[in-house]
């Protein structure tokens, strides 16, 4: 509630909560100039909508918060081809289902990002969950390790052979903390 008055404030003031409008649509006789901001806050995005009234009796403002899941993609598939070594940004995050599909001989044990820096891929608050498969279409064993802070627990099979898909359930525990679950496999042709 803090955010909203703050922002609602910053709205009817002029303040600068917003940089600039997303969207802006012109007057005509019947209403007044809007306005359409967006600000990401806590587990979304809020947009408010200012409208000025013609006979200058002050703005009128609405507001809509869309949750951050809605403003993800459904899905996402990314490549690896890489020998023992850091996953980057967004290759088992940044959509509701990720896929990656590693072609390396030798993929060998692959660190996972730390849970802040995963929920930062997202912009999600800590709850959300997600679904992701790795794949592997080399001829070496593919290894999700944890994060060196340890700030992500892996539980199950955490190995992907060769022509193996491994699907995992990822969920924020908290704001720095996450788990990675390994929920079966099956064959990748």
């Amino acid at each position: 509630m803090k955010h909203l008055m703050t922002l609602l404030a910053a709205v009817l003031l002029g303040g600068a909560a917003f940089a600039a409008p997303i969207a802006t649509i012109p007057a005509d006789t019947n209403v007044g100039a809007a306005a359409i901001y967006a600000t990401p806050v806590t587990g979304g995005v809020l947009y408010v909508t200012r409208v000025t009234d013609p006979t200058g009796q002050g703005p009128t403002v609405a507001t809509n918060f869309v949750p951050t899941a809605q403003l993800l993609p459904n899905a996402q598939v990314g490549t690896l081809n890489a020998t023992t070594g850091s996953l980057a940004a967004g290759k088992i995050t940044g959509a509701l289902n990720v896929t990656l599909i590693s072609s390396n001989a030798t993929p060998g044990a692959q660190l996972v990002r730390t849970a802040a820096q995963m929920l930062s891929d997202f912009g999600v608050a800590s709850g959300f969950t997600w679904n992701f498969s790795v794949c592997n279409s080399g001829a070496g064993t593919l290894t999700l390790t944890a994060d060196s802070g340890a700030t992500v627990t892996l539980s199950g099979t955490m190995t992907v052979a060769q022509n193996v898909c491994r699907r995992f359930v990822g969920n924020f525990t908290g704001a720095a903390t996450a788990t990675i679950t390994s929920v079966g496999s099956g064959t990748y042709d």
